[in-house]
């Protein structure tokens, strides 16, 4: 019975917080995500950007950051390219983790293919690969108001 009064209340607990998640997504008029993941583990919420195109992908998240209390951004290159970008908030008791991301060529960067290291260049900033690091709201604008590979006349 235990186990039972437990799953109950651990599935309301899920329906007010997806809830609450379409409520604000309505509200503030935000684009809708590809993919939505809930966990009850502290209770968070999982909100993925990965389809379109890659500037438009780092748009969508970013426009949440009005949106949100306790935003901080980071981001990592893989060796490949792709440039993933992670928005952490809060939002009520869940903790919101937002992801978007695009090759760094397509948004404008390049990458430094040397003997041992890797890295890439994006907005003025070197950027090392399988690094976590934090970036702040005023660098992704730049990377998002920089020309785009097309406009420069290189083939993507």
């Amino acid at each position: 019975m235990r186990a039972l009064l437990a799953h109950q209340s651990g599935t309301r607990h899920m329906d007010r917080l997806l809830w609450r998640l379409r409520s604000h997504i309505r509200s503030q008029n935000l684009p809708r995500p590809n993919t939505i993941t809930l966990s009850d583990i502290g209770p968070t919420v999982a909100i993925d950007y990965g389809a379109g195109q890659g500037r438009q992908r780092v748009r969508n998240l970013m426009a949440w950051i009005p949106n949100l209390d306790g935003v901080s951004l980071r981001w990592v290159l893989w060796p490949s390219g792709y440039l993933a970008v992670i928005l952490s908030a809060r939002m009520g008791a869940a903790t919101l983790e937002i992801s978007a991301g695009a090759d760094i060529r397509e948004l404008g960067g390049t990458m430094d293919y040397q003997r041992h290291t890797v890295s890439g260049h994006l907005a003025g900033h070197l950027v090392p690969t399988e690094v976590v690091s934090p970036v702040t709201e005023t660098v992704l604008n730049a990377v998002l108001s920089a020309p785009s590979v097309s406009s420069l006349g290189v083939a993507a």
